[in-house]
C-alpha cells in the first residue's frame, strides 16, 4: 500500500473532531433531557402494567365464571335423574316429548333443520320444559337447545293459542249439543 492510500484511510477512518464547548454542553444537556424522559416513559409504562394486569385478573375471574357456567349448563342439559327439588331433568322432558313423534331424535330438536315433524316436536318440547320447569329462564332453556331466546317465547306463545283454540272448539261443540 503506498503513502498516499494509507493518508487517505486514515483521514476517512478517523477525521478529525473539532467540537466546541457550547456543543458539548448543547449534547449534555440532550442527554439529560433523554434520560428524564426514560424515566417519565419508564413510569408511564408501570401504570399502564398495573392496568394490564387488573384487566388480566378480570378476565381470569370472567373465565371461571364462563366455566362454572358451561359446567352447570352441561350437568342440566346431561342429568339423566331428576335434580334435587324433584324437578324433572331437561333429557327426561324432552325423551317423554319425543315419544309422540317417532324418528325426531334429540339432535334434530337441537339442530336447525326446519321439517315440518322436527319443528313442531322442537315447539312442543320447547314448551314442555318451558311448563315443567319454571325455575329456568328464556335464555338458558334456548342454550340448551341452542336457540334463542326469542324462538322459546314463540314456541310457547304458539303452544298457548293452541290450547286456546281447543278449547274454544270444545266450548264450540257443547254449546251445538245444548250442554252449556
Amino acid at each position: 500500500m503506498n503513502v498516499l492510500a494509507r493518508d487517505i484511510r486514515a483521514k476517512l477512518m478517523n477525521p478529525p473532531v473539532k467540537i466546541t464547548r457550547e456543543q458539548v454542553m448543547d449534547l449534555q444537556q440532550r442527554n439529560r433531557n433523554l434520560a428524564a424522559k426514560i424515566i417519565m416513559l419508564e413510569e408511564a409504562n408501570k401504570a399502564k402494567q398495573e392496568v394490564i394486569d387488573t384487566l388480566l385478573t378480570d378476565l381470569r375471574s370472567e373465565r371461571d365464571f364462563t366455566k362454572s357456567l358451561e359446567l352447570r349448563m352441561r350437568a342440566m342439559d346431561e342429568d339423566e335423574s331428576g335434580s334435587v327439588d324433584d324437578k324433572p331433568s331437561i333429557k327426561s322432558i324432552v325423551r317423554e316429548e319425543l315419544k309422540d313423534w317417532p324418528g325426531v331424535t334429540w339432535a334434530q330438536v337441537k339442530g336447525g333443520r326446519k321439517p315440518w315433524h322436527v319443528v313442531q316436536a322442537r315447539r312442543q318440547c320447547l314448551q314442555a320444559v318451558y311448563q315443567k320447569r319454571p325455575d329456568l329462564t328464556l335464555q338458558e332453556i334456548g342454550r340448551i337447545f341452542n336457540k334463542d331466546h326469542s324462538t322459546v317465547c314463540y314456541a310457547v306463545y304458539q303452544g298457548n293459542q293452541v290450547l286456546k283454540k281447543m278449547e274454544l272448539n270444545r266450548q264450540r261443540k257443547a254449546a251445538e249439543r245444548g250442554e252449556v
